[in-house]
């Protein structure tokens, strides 16, 4: 593994730390203490790997489904990238993102471009990744995304709310990082 890469496992837990303090159902009591750390905003580096393992396992039970696995399958590493707006906007979006926009998403695939600039059929609820660009920006602990690959595409897998904020509020020549799968990112 070279030295810029990270395995799996790691942009997993990542991912899963990102989210606590979101309305994505991570159950536990043994949360707690990682969510107060994330709350005081303690960067992912600096847990432990007793935290960490928790972070991966409360992953797997959340996003451990095929709409994720399946994007993520025979991946071993990723590494960190700065992509322009228009690989952003290249990138597919997940089927609950692409049906807001489409009326057969699972064949007429729907890119991260296509998803922001199109009027959904209905209006999303108040707090949707469409709107992220709206109001003040909230602390973000990450500010890297994650995409895998399927079927020969790239899509967007997690830090929707973060792509909408880069893509409305930044400038044309700005960049936004983003995990890649490697070597073949």
């Amino acid at each position: 593994m070279a030295d810029d890469t990270v395995p799996l496992d790691y942009v997993c837990a990542r991912w899963a730390y990102s989210e606590l303090l979101s309305a994505q159902p991570y159950h536990g009591s043994e949360l707690k203490p990682l969510r107060e750390k994330l709350d005081r905003g303690v960067p992912f580096d600096e847990l432990n790997t007793v935290d960490r393992s928790l972070l991966l396992r409360k992953w797997q039970e959340v996003h451990g489904v095929p709409a994720f696995t399946k994007r993520l399958q025979g991946i071993a590493t990723f590494k960190l990238t700065a992509w322009t707006r228009e690989q952003l906007g290249a990138a597919y979006v997940m089927t609950y993102f692409a049906q807001q926009v489409s009326l057969n998403p699972l064949v007429d695939r729907v890119t991260f471009r296509r998803w922001i600039e199109t009027e959904p059929f209905n209006c999303p609820p108040q707090g949707h990744a469409r709107y992220a660009a709206e109001g003040p920006a909230p602390q973000i602990v990450d500010p890297a995304a994650t995409v895998g690959r399927w079927a020969g595409r790239t899509y967007l897998l997690d830090g929707y709310h973060r792509a909408v904020r880069f893509w409305k509020a930044q400038s044309c020549d700005a960049t936004f990082g983003v995990y890649v799968p490697w070597p073949d990112g």
